[in-house]
């Protein structure tokens, strides 16, 4: 996504680094005057003692040739420029900000979220005048081993934008239909001359015959609530590497 929170997390379904993002895999970066944002939001969640942050190491736990991200620069939570749509499912490791609530199962009024329960319905459980949000405390990735039964997963309770995403962005999503830009990932193939800038980055990680197609992720039995399902971005911004690093190899630490 463009306008992502800092400390956002999002799943790649490739190795390329976008502009002002991290690789989740355990290593530590500096306090330096442009990560100040970054250290107030996540402090030392997965560790780090003075002027060390560590990231997450989600590496064991990503889907093959896909990755983990968290955004180093961008708006601060609760803060205005983030687009956001009702329904929306992201990855916050931090307080939730307004308008999110946490993914943990929990029954709401369906008066005080009316946008969300237009969305939702009582697809993850409640009846009238009630609704659930999706449970997603056991879904990966996991939260800090400091706070177990929290979900990084948060649930928009309004708005009316998604986010532009970066191309190959994966998401979930609790809708029975992919958004516009979205498909599914069901590991359908795609002809490489319409999708030149997926294909690019995508390869043939996830099938195809890499001269006239090309496939997307399968995360189709990937374990998930009912209702809930991964989609992937196949329209977006290209992720341009920065000059800092270009290109993410595979195994790379």
């Amino acid at each position: 996504m463009i306008t992502p929170y800092v400390g956002e997390l999002a799943l790649y379904a490739y190795q390329v680094l976008p502009p002002n993002w991290a690789a989740c895999d355990g290593s530590v970066l500096p306090i330096s005057p442009s990560l100040p944002p970054l250290f107030e939001t996540i402090n030392y969640a997965w560790g780090g003692q003075g002027p060390i942050l560590k990231l997450p190491d989600y590496r064991p736990i990503c889907p093959p040739n896909m990755q983990y991200c968290i955004a180093t620069i961008g708006t601060m939570p609760g803060a205005p420029g983030r687009p956001v749509t009702a329904g929306e499912v992201s990855l916050l490791p931090f307080s939730t900000p307004a308008p999110w609530l946490k993914c943990d199962g929990k029954l709401y009024h369906k008066a005080d979220f009316s946008a969300l329960f237009q969305v939702i319905g009582n697809t993850f459980g409640g009846s009238d005048p009630t609704f659930a949000v999706p449970n997603l405390i056991g879904t990966a990735p996991p939260y800090p081993p400091t706070q177990p039964n929290t979900p990084l997963y948060c649930i928009s309770t309004s708005g009316e934008t998604l986010p532009t995403p970066y191309l190959g962005e994966v998401r979930l999503f609790p809708f029975a239909s992919a958004p516009s830009g979205w498909m599914v990932c069901n590991g359908k193939t795609l002809p490489i001359m319409t999708n030149q800038g997926l294909f690019s980055l995508l390869g043939t990680n996830f099938g195809g015959d890499a001269r006239t197609t090309f496939g997307l992720p399968n995360l189709s039995r990937a374990v998930v609530p009912h209702g809930l399902q991964y989609f992937i971005a196949v329209n977006g911004t290209y992720p341009i590497p920065t000059p800092t690093g270009a290109v993410k190899k595979p195994g790379r630490k």
